[in-house]
């Protein structure tokens, strides 16, 4: 169901204190998440293992390596990608163009321009392998791979706000809050098996081990879904309370 050409987006600052609020409850519970799926996509093994592999030789604080840029990059990504979700679509109905082709192109603007973040990846996926963290990996490396960057980013937002625009629109015009967490857990199913590959693309470019097999970047897919459960799901939630208010 396509939203009126007249509907007004909720104010950008709302939408973005929204996104920074729901970011930092969700980073608690995914940054150890993430750390396990890292170790998992460049080694293999199962997660309780890695998970206790990662106690045994740096303790709780191992599962919160790379918290600093990980938050740093959702924090600073929440203040523009909210607004744009809420804005960008609803504009592209004077151009006659499709609601789920509205949220490709809204999630392939937000890629591009998430791009701009890579340092801050690159630094998360090396102090989550233990890695030392140099001048140069940051401000100089950290532009390297931006193509694996950019695809990563590109087919989870792309694919992510898609689903998410099917499978509200199952639930009704009005869905409410079960039914909207639904929509979301579908949209996460959806969504962490088409990003999945690219991700762990990204991680091993990232670490500088561009050649793999295709068999490797499903690893990490359970622990993956889950993470991306966590955002995605309440993310979901909070495109559909926001767009009430329109």
């Amino acid at each position: 169901m396509t939203a009126p050409c007249d509907a007004t987006p909720p104010p950008v600052w709302q939408s973005s204190m929204c996104g920074l609020v729901r970011t930092m409850g969700a980073t608690l519970f995914v940054c150890p998440l993430q750390v396990i799926k890292t170790h998992q996509q460049l080694g293999g093994g199962r997660c309780d293992r890695v998970a206790a592999s990662i106690w045994e030789k740096r303790g709780f604080r191992g599962f919160y390596a790379g918290a600093a840029p990980h938050l740093a990059k959702w924090a600073y990504r929440e203040i523009w990608v909210w607004p744009m979700i809420t804005i960008v679509p609803p504009s592209l109905d004077p151009c006659h163009v499709g609601p789920l082709a509205q949220q490709a192109l809204t999630g392939l603007s937000i890629a591009t321009i998430d791009t701009a973040l890579a340092p801050l990846d690159r630094a998360r996926i090396l102090l989550s392998c233990n890695e030392r963290l140099t001048f140069s990996d940051f401000f100089r490396r950290g532009w390297s791979g931006l193509g694996s960057q950019w695809r990563r980013q590109a087919s989870h937002w792309a694919s992510f706000l898609v689903f998410q625009k099917i499978f509200r629109d199952q639930e009704g015009s009005q869905p409410t809050l079960s039914q909207l967490t639904v929509a979301g857990i579908k949209t996460t199913l959806a969504t962490s098996f088409i990003a999945a590959p690219f991700d762990a693309a990204n991680t091993l470019r990232q670490m500088g081990i561009p050649r793999h097999q295709w068999r490797t970047l499903f690893r990490g897919l359970p622990i993956s879904a889950f993470a991306t459960g966590i955002h995605g799901v309440s993310g979901v939630v909070l495109i559909g309370l926001l767009e009430r208010k329109s």
